[in-house]
Parts: structure tokens; sequence; C-alpha cells
């Protein structure tokens, strides 16, 4: 590498600009550098992904954006959970509520094996477990802001946000810039490289050649650089995962509808709804399987929900194919976001992936004229991210295999596909024993922790006798009374904080005077 890094993006988005920004605020400040993003109109911008998980808080931190700006710059909102409804049974079929949540809050495993273990002796009410394990469900409930203002949050919630992800790309844009990267809009005429070598240099439309140190593939579902010029193989999720199609549309908020500070995801006959509550608007769409719906079927499907005629609405129509390159950094090309791979956005994992990208990448940054640690770190960060991408499989994959559904060919068709092996282990254990800490991996690359699985498991009513021991049966007598004040401290705590959209408005009031 020469003495002065050149590190060129191709791509802007979410992935392009986060990239950008990250490595001018900490990389350019330990050597010398120079960052250039090409932006080209061919790639385009997916720009639908609106939810996200609390690693974003950090990042915001990172990025030196503070959390009033970017709600103010994205018509975000706040959000402390998911909303399951109707995924494992079908609308008005089997006994208990029709939703479950999966909050971001840690909890404390022993009070929640308490409970586990209360619900169990008294005949497996699982619809008890959320209301009694977390705080921030109730704050769900009220649909409050998870702080009041200055001292940012109540102790124990773990929030997240929702965002408009092209305004969110433009915010990064301009605080990129702003720091010195240079922005080329241009269409990418040719890719000088090959698989031996690595890439060379772009060519632009103009004849410009751009050459780089270390490339990095925000191209998207294009793949330009690490699957068209690289050839690396991509593997499809599609034997695990069954949707490869959504039909995305946003709408205005009608007199009586609610900012919610959580996400919805509604299971439907061929796939699920996305629900999304912004601050100026709703983002919503549904994921199905072109196998089991066609266009024309997912959009009607959409506007029932919506209540709202299917030939009113700006649909949006977009193919998707779940799986991952099989290898994210070759010779001195590095992909980041829909170029490394993709899941269908079920727990809001696509911000984060580009996220953990991108801090892997720091970590593991090229050294300068040192080819063999460059190999060393290359296949760090492969492992990191096979570990990662593997992990959120198994859990995105779980909610499917758990369901009970059988009421149309596509949930008949779901039950008939494959687990992936250490998944299957897991739930053939966590039928009979709770789950633990002993039961998940150590790895870095853990995202969800032992409450998200629980959340899933105890929601889908996987395990309901399933036994702990790590509870002390002398104190079980004292449980219900114990559970009880919690709940009513719980309460009061919330009933404290503003409303989400009262703190949302109260925001922008500020901002206006």
């Amino acid at each position: 590498m020469t003495a002065r890094q050149q590190v060129v993006i191709v791509g802007g988005g979410t992935a392009g600009w986060m990239t950008a920004l990250y490595l001018t605020r900490i990389m350019a400040r330990r050597q010398p550098m120079d960052i250039t993003l090409v932006e080209s109109p061919d790639l385009g911008i997916i720009g639908v992904g609106e939810a996200t998980i609390p690693t974003l808080r950090q990042t915001l931190l990172d990025l030196g954006i503070a959390e009033e700006e970017f709600l103010l710059a994205t018509n975000g909102g706040f959000k402390h959970a998911i909303c399951f409804r109707d995924w494992l049974h079908p609308p008005g079929e089997g006994s208990g509520r029709a939703e479950y949540f999966h909050p971001f809050e840690q909890l404390d495993y022993k009070d929640v094996y308490a409970a586990c273990e209360l619900i169990r002796r008294e005949g497996g009410d699982q619809d008890r477990f959320i209301s009694l394990t977390s705080a921030q469900y109730h704050a769900c409930m009220a649909n409050k802001a998870p702080h009041g203002g200055p001292d940012k949050q109540v102790k124990g919630f773990n929030y997240a946000y929702h965002l408009d992800a092209v305004l969110f790309g433009r915010l990064m844009r301009e605080h990129a810039v702003a720091q010195g990267v240079k922005r080329i809009e241009s269409h990418i005429s040719r890719v000088h490289g090959s698989t031996e070598t690595g890439i060379q240099a772009l060519e632009l439309a103009d004849g410009t050649r751009l050459e780089g140190d270390l490339f990095v593939d925000c191209s998207g579902f294009h793949r330009l650089l690490l699957g068209a010029t690289l050839q690396e193989p991509y593997q499809d999720f599609r034997k695990w995962l069954p949707c490869n199609r959504a039909v995305a549309v946003q709408v205005d908020y009608e007199k009586g509808d609610v900012i919610l500070p959580y996400s919805i995801a509604h299971a439907q006959d061929s796939g699920w709804i996305w629900d999304i509550r912004l601050s100026s608007r709703r983002g919503t769409g549904y994921v199905f399987s072109a196998d089991h719906a066609s266009d024309e079927q997912a959009l009607a499907t959409l506007a029932r929900y919506l209540n709202k005629p299917a030939e009113s609405l700006p649909a949006r129509f977009i193919d998707m194919k779940a799986g991952r390159a099989r290898r994210f950094w070759v010779h001195n090309c590095v992909a980041i976001g829909l170029s490394a791979g993709f899941f269908e956005p079920l727990e809001s994992t696509g911000i984060m992936m580009i996220e953990l990208g991108i801090r892997c990448l720091i970590d593991n940054w090229p050294l300068a004229s040192q080819d063999d640690a460059n190999e060393v770190v290359r296949e760090n960060y492969n492992r990191y991210m096979d570990d990662l991408f593997e992990e959120i499989l198994e859990f995105i994959v779980m909610h499917y295999r758990l369901s009970q559904r059988r009421d149309t060919a596509f949930w008949r068709d779901v039950a008939h596909l494959a687990t992936p092996p250490r998944l299957q282990a897991r739930l053939q254990l966590w039928q009979h024993k709770a789950p633990s800490h002993f039961d998940l991996p150590l790895a870095p690359a853990y995202v969800f922790g032992l409450m998200s699985y629980l959340a899933i498991l105890r929601g889908m009513r996987w395990g309901e006798q399933a036994y702990s021991s790590y509870v002390d049966p002398a104190s079980l007598g004292h449980l219900d009374s114990y559970f009880q004040e919690r709940q009513r401290g719980w309460r009061d705590t919330v009933a404290r904080l503003p409303g989400h959209a009262a703190y949302l408005l109260s925001l922008r009031s500020q901002k206006s005077q």
C-alpha cells in the first residue's frame, strides 16, 4: 500500500455513507488516508429498511451524531420491541393471545428463570411471561418514550429507533462530506480487476481512472466488485427461508392513528407484514413468497391490512434473495451491506449488519506493506462475519420453525423446510430444559442474547414445561407477590415517562423556536 492510503467506496445509501463516515472519523485520524465514494445512479438505493436494533445508539456516538439531530433529520421515533402477531396460530384459532413481544431489555436471568418456573407450576400460561419479566413491555403498552429528555433513559431500557433510511443516508453523507470524504456522482463504465489480483481501479463514465488500495463494495444486490468482478460465490438461503419478494408502501397518518414505540410483524397467508411508525408517516410492506402469492395478491393483502384501495397505494415491489457471500473480504475488496448478504427484515438486522461489518473492518484494518499480516486479518474478518451470519440465520429461521400454522400452502411448506443443525439441536434441548447462557455461543458475533431467545420461545409456546434448576424451590411460594410488586414499580416508572408522540412533537417544537 502507498504511504497515504486510498480507500474507494462503491455505492452510497446507508452502507456506503456509514462506511465513509466511520472511516473518516476513526481511521483517517490515525493514518494519512483519502476516502472517495462513487455514487452511481445505476446502483440505486433500496431504502425501505426503517427499523433498527439498539446497536445504532453506539453507532450514533461513534459517528458524532446527537440523538436529537438524528431523530429530526430522519423523521425518526423510538423502538422498544417487536410485536409478533398471528405467528403461532391463524387468526381466531388457538388459545391465549394472538401476539407476543420481543423487547430489547436485558432482563435479570434469575428472575427470568423464576418466572418460567412459576408459570410452569401454575399451568403454563406463557402470556404472562413478558408482563412478569419486562418493564419495557409495560412502556410499549402505554406508548411511552424510553426517556424523558436530558437523562436520556430509564435505567434498564435498551431501546432502538425507527427511521427513514433514505434520509439517514443523506444525514451521514452531509457529515462525511463535511469531514473530507470526496463524493463523485458518476456511472461506472468498467471495473479493472481479476479473481487473481483483486481490484485495481474503477473506470468512470468520463474516462477517469480511480485507483485505490482498498475497495469497499456497497453496491447492494448488484455486488459490482465482490460478485461481478471477483466472482465470489453467493450462498442462497432459500432452503431455510421461504420469502423472496416484498411490496413496500408509505402512507400518511389518519385521525386516530398512534405513533407506536415498537415495530409490528404480522403473519399473513404467504408471509408477513411489517408496520413501522415514524414521526411523519407509516412505513409498511408485505414480505412474501412469490411461489405462493402473485404481486397482485400481495398488494391486495397489504391493502386490506391498511384498509385502503389497492389502486391508491404507491406500491414498490422488491426482489429479495436471502443469502450471503462465501467470503466477505477477498484480496483488497470488502463487501458491506447488501453486497455482503441479506436477510428478510423480520428482526430488523439490516443496518446492524452494516454497523458490525464496518466496526470489524476497522478492528482488522489492513497494514501497509505487510501482506502476511493482511492475510491473517482478512481470515479473521471472514470468520467473524461467518459467525454473525450463522447466528442471525438461525434466529430468524426459529420464528418460522416454531409456528403451528398449517392453514395455507405457504405455512404447510414452511413446516417442511430445512432447519440449520445447531438450531435443531437447541430446539430439541429447549423442549425439556429452559435455555441458559451455557447453551449459546460466547463469540463476539453474539447479537441476540438469552432473553431474546426466551421471548421468542415463550411467545411461540415452545418448551412450556421446560424446567430450570437455577431456582431455589423454597422461594417459589413468594414469587407471585414478588412479581406483583415489581410490576407496580414498573407501572409507576412508566407513568412518569412522556408519551411517545408527545416527546417527538416536543422535539420538533424546540427546533422551530
